[in-house]
């Protein structure tokens, strides 16, 4: 068998504390290096050349995606590695990156991103960074570049594949000021583009995935929602206009649908949240994460004062729904160290807890909980649900206690400082709660309010005798 070559393909500027490193994670297994330098001004080429590497200047014009196909149209190799200068590839044995290049009906490789400085939740990210080298194959879009779209269009016409991979790329992140920076760089070009390309829906897309600020799955009701909101409704809109054919060939078109309904959820309307996801299902057709976010809307139209628009039989069949598609999400990784889809594995447990208590079986409710926090201990939301099951036995000093940890283990758990207040009312202490009262306003400046907030929990308090949900 012929030994495939490989080529390491990066874009550069003042990236001397890095890029040695980056080079020298790869330099094992790859045969050539070619670095597109957009404009350094430090040691960054010297650097590079002293690794072998040869650089070339790229004109920076605020495309991500033109620097980096003028990198690729260097490259002499069969296949092609992608990192950034603040990555290094994990270690791989060269006869196992041999395999992957020599199996015949690949076209590229998804690798794990792993952060050192683990984002909330700690997932990793999946992108495409080794492929075969063809002028066909190249990035597109100016920020937020992908080659995925281009990939996966050549690799359809020859009946390849993009397959997953064992490898691994760590990224260090770099100084708060640099990232800070980066951000910004991020977001500008984005809102460029918006206004560049109206029709296009992925920018509006990315910009939300850089605005929204998040807890876990939970997109938070912080100043700018309303107006990343409208952004993503107009992005959604241009999507449902969409051919369907072309419609399904998005594959950010599930999670756009997931942030906007996200978004809607945090501003109180369930409707527009259950819409956007049905709308979403017609076009993908029985995706599970679309299923997933289906039943996390299901379940806050059912603890919200939008329940009582339902019959007890259109309850009780919602719920039975919500339940069937979360166990398929936890039927889909019997293994949580297989994936790093935490709406696969963790996130259905806290959801079904949620099911359970409504239901009024709090001991139930806490078992799924407890196997939440077993896989994840700082995972607050779990706290927050072993929280409301002691508020609903009436222990709500317990209660309190476990809402104190929500709200240490991560700050921005918004439902754990809303009833948290509502038991230390309860409970008689009323400085106390005006101070959690306080805190929370300050925290979520766009929170529809307390005072016409649902809390579900309190009917299930003893004494008032309520199932949400009737089985």
């Amino acid at each position: 068998m012929k030994r495939k070559t490989l080529a390491l393909c990066m874009i550069v500027k003042d990236e001397e504390a890095t890029i040695g490193q980056a080079i020298k994670s790869a330099l094992a297994v790859v045969d050539e290096i070619v670095v597109g330098d957009t404009g350094s001004s430090d040691n960054t080429r010297l650097i590079a050349e002293g690794y072998g590497a040869r650089v070339i200047d790229v004109p920076w014009e605020d495309d991500f995606a033109a620097a980096r196909n003028a990198v690729l149209s260097e490259a002499r190799c069969d296949w092609i590695l992608v990192l950034d200068a603040d990555e290094r590839l994990q270690p791989v044995r060269p006869v196992e990156l041999q395999k992957l290049m020599a199996e015949p009906l690949a076209a590229g490789y998804r690798v794990s991103l792993l952060g050192n400085d683990a984002t909330r939740g700690g997932e990793a990210d999946l992108q495409v960074r080794l492929f075969r080298n063809h002028p066909y194959v190249r990035y597109c879009y100016p920020v937020h570049e992908t080659i995925e779209i281009a990939l996966e269009n050549w690799a359809t016409a020859r009946a390849l594949t993009i397959a997953p991979s064992p490898l691994a790329v760590l990224h260090d992140g770099g100084d708060t000021a640099r990232v800070r920076s980066r951000v910004e760089r991020n977001r500008r070009l984005l809102r460029d583009a918006t206004r560049e390309y109206p029709y296009e829906p992925y920018f509006a897309y990315c910009l939300a995935a850089e605005t929204l600020v998040m807890l876990e799955d939970e997109v938070l009701p912080v100043a700018g929602l309303r107006k990343t909101e409208k952004r993503l409704t107009r992005a959604w809109d241009n999507v449902v206009g969409m051919d369907g054919a072309i419609s399904r060939e998005l594959g950010y078109g599930p999670e756009l649908a997931g942030l906007l309904g996200a978004c809607r959820l945090a501003r109180g309307d369930t409707a527009g949240a259950l819409l956007v996801v049905q709308q979403a299902l017609d076009l993908w057709h029985d995706d599970l994460y679309l299923r997933y976010r289906r039943a996390v809307a299901v379940i806050a139209q059912l603890t919200s004062a939008a329940k009582k628009e339902l019959t007890v039989v259109s309850a009780a069949s919602l719920k039975k729904r919500a339940g069937r598609d979360l166990e398929d999400c936890l039927a889909s990784a019997p293994d949580a160290s297989e994936t790093s889809d935490k709406w696969r594995y963790l996130y259905p447990l806290r959801y079904l807890g949620l099911l359970t208590l409504a239901g009024g079986d709090c001991d139930a409710a806490e078992e799924r909980f407890d196997k939440a926090l077993s896989l994840s201990p700082l995972y607050s939301h779990a706290w927050l649900g072993k929280a409301d099951c002691a508020r609903a036995r009436g222990e709500g000093r317990r209660a309190m206690g476990f809402y104190l940890r929500a709200v240490t283990t991560d700050d921005s758990n918004l439902s754990a400082w809303v009833r948290g207040c509502r038991t230390l009312e309860e409970l008689g202490f009323i400085d106390n709660a005006k101070s959690w009262r306080a805190k929370a306003e300050t925290l979520f400046p766009e929170y529809p309010g307390f005072r016409g907030a649902s809390d579900w929990v309190s009917e299930l308090l003893p004494g008032k005798n309520t199932v949400l949900m009737p089985s």
